[in-house]
């Protein structure tokens, strides 16, 4: 797996909504991760467990590379 020094998450938000998509979408999905992990502080149940373990998946693996559509 080729992983990438820069976050390429962010190109997808910013061909769909321009540079307001640079700053709204990865404030959007880190609004959620506190969430989930506030949750799953609060709970400290299976589920709450389960979903932040793939929140947290999904965050650390946004950087991989991104195939540019040809």
């Amino acid at each position: 797996m080729q992983m990438n020094s820069m976050t390429t998450m962010i190109y997808p938000f910013l061909r769909d909504f321009g540079y307001a998509g640079v700053v709204l979408g990865p404030a959007v999905y880190a609004l959620f991760t506190v969430l989930v992990y506030r949750t799953f502080e609060k709970k400290r149940s299976l589920r709450s467990m389960c979903i932040l373990v793939y929140v947290m998946h999904t965050l650390v693996f946004s950087v991989e590379n991104y195939a540019f559509m040809k």
